[in-house]
């Protein structure tokens, strides 16, 4: 237990811990219950006659980090920071810590067209002995009902991974949360026997490392394991709300500031043991006492006043865990700064109830999370792009008054006009769930201020975003706690701010 705990006070109206039983319950998955052990299978595939180069994966070969994706043996997690150790870590302070592992498919498969029967066709045909049953411990398909993570066999295979080599020409990493349907025939055992494909995901690795796998790994994985949708600015999606902010967690973008899943993701899944809810009738200045998200597994969250489905969520990260509290470490972001320990907040508006499934990839459900910060909300004035070595033009705003009322800071992706050479006025939104393709938003990459600028590390984050002993929130005030303003699409303007 860590010794160090968090007291803060807040303003609210009453306080109760809910625990939620029933037969539909998130915690079971969607396609897996995210416990207990899982084996999975990744095979890399090439297309014929490629004469593509990449850095990091040539040409006929197998990937070297293809390896070192997962650990293939339970007993070596923890020894490798790796995808094993990542889900491992997570959930190790709950009754069945998530033990996720994988074989790497011992030859490239050579296909004509990125046709995924191609690839099971394949390995039927030159590798009839191939052991599938190694991939196949537990039924598929849990669908919220039931854990399935300790039962028989049945002829699913449990969970696949396709990574193709090359098939885009957009130059980035493209992943999708289907593996469709296959079927694949085997005489491992001395008889004849079929094996059905049903659940996982498909890379199209175009950047072929290993963290950009790594991470679309993550992804990927969690929209087929509950059904995540995108959230904290992934595909920079706004669905039916007016902004978006980058944040952090298995569903953002590039996961941002910490590598690990936030507390809404962990309480979804059933990996926070500790989660305090705090709801209209309590008595006025409460205390209570905050242990750390990934040294206790606890977490606060705060139904906010007048609104419906809509949360304040409140994390203590002392830095206690030296993997999981630091970003992904790419080669790219070396020269990023850590975020310091402290208080991290943000907004949930969806999935307050796990015994009700109102979470999905689908419309109304992506972007549903409102990021805090510590410095407040201020007024931005879009200024121009600055050119950064890697990262081509990144967005300079220029700083202007606080603006408590403002949704803007740091975190936000800002809207605006961007577009001048359109000839039209108007600020573009797509409301697509999926993909944000198109829209006018802006993340701030580095602000403005007397002639100078400064880097704020877009959705990375930087230091001073955290909230501190003494600091103050509540329904006004320097940093207020609003609800999250939704768009309307058939009369094109905002939906109202409740300000209670």
């Amino acid at each position: 237990m860590n010794l160090f705990k968090t007291l803060f006070a807040i303003c609210i109206i009453n306080a109760q811990i809910h625990y939620l039983f029933s037969q539909d319950n998130s915690i079971y998955g969607y396609k897996h219950t995210p416990q207990g052990e899982l084996h999975m299978l990744i095979i890399f595939a090439e297309i014929s006659g490629s004469t593509v180069t990449m850095d990091d994966w040539d040409s006929g070969e197998i990937p070297s980090w293809g390896y070192d994706l997962f650990e293939s043996d339970v007993a070596e997690i923890g020894n490798n920071d790796n995808l094993s150790k990542y889900y491992y870590e997570m959930t190790k302070y709950t009754s069945d810590p998530f033990k996720v592992t994988a074989d790497v498919y011992p030859n490239l498969v050579i296909v004509p067209n990125k046709i995924l029967s191609e690839v099971y066709t394949w390995i039927s045909a030159n590798d009839g002995s191939f052991p599938w049953e190694n991939y196949d411990s537990r039924p598929n398909f849990s669908d919220w009902q039931s854990d399935n993570s300790y039962s028989s066999p049945d002829n699913y295979v449990d969970y696949v991974v396709v990574i193709y080599r090359d098939v885009n020409s957009n130059g980035s990493d493209g992943g999708y949360a289907s593996i469709g349907s296959g079927t694949v025939t085997t005489n491992s055992t001395g008889t004849l026997k079929t094996f059905y494909i049903r659940e996982g995901h498909v890379h199209d690795s175009n950047q072929g490392n290993y963290w950009s796998n790594a991470l679309l790994f993550v992804h990927e994985f969690s929209h087929e394991i509950w059904r995540a949708p995108h959230r904290m600015a992934a595909n920079t999606v706004v669905d039916q709300k007016y902004e978006t902010y980058f944040g952090w967690g298995m569903m953002s973008h590039n996961h941002g500031p910490f590598k690990d899943a936030n507390a809404w993701e962990k309480w979804w899944a059933g990996w926070l043991p500790n989660l305090t809810t705090i709801e209209n009738d309590v008595a006025n200045n409460g205390s209570y006492y905050l242990g750390d998200l990934n040294e206790d597994g606890e977490a606060i969250r705060i139904e906010i006043p007048n609104t419906t489905n809509t949360y304040l969520w409140i994390e203590n990260r002392q830095k206690t865990n030296a993997y999981l509290d630091e970003r992904w470490e790419t080669s790219s972001y070396t020269y990023l700064p850590t975020m310091n320990a402290g208080i991290y907040m943000y907004i949930s508006n969806g999935g307050s109830n796990r015994s009700n499934i109102d979470v999905s990839a689908s419309p109304g459900h992506s972007n549903q999370f409102k990021v805090l910060h510590g410095d407040g909300n201020r007024d931005y004035e879009y200024k121009f792009e600055e050119y950064i070595p890697g990262y081509g033009n990144q967005s300079v705003f220029e700083i202007g008054e606080d603006n408590p009322i403002s949704s803007s800071n740091d975190f936000t992706s800002i809207r605006g006009d961007y577009d001048t050479e359109d000839g039209i006025d108007l600020i573009y939104i797509e409301s697509n769930y999926n993909l944000g393709t198109g829209n006018e938003v802006k993340g701030i990459s580095k602000e403005y201020s007397g002639g100078t600028t400064s880097n704020t590390y877009n959705h990375f984050g930087k230091p001073g975003a955290e909230f501190s002993v003494g600091d103050v929130l509540g329904l006004d005030g320097v940093i207020p706690i609003l609800d999250f303003v939704d768009f309307d699409y058939t009369n094109d303007k905002t939906g109202n701010l409740l300000l209670n």
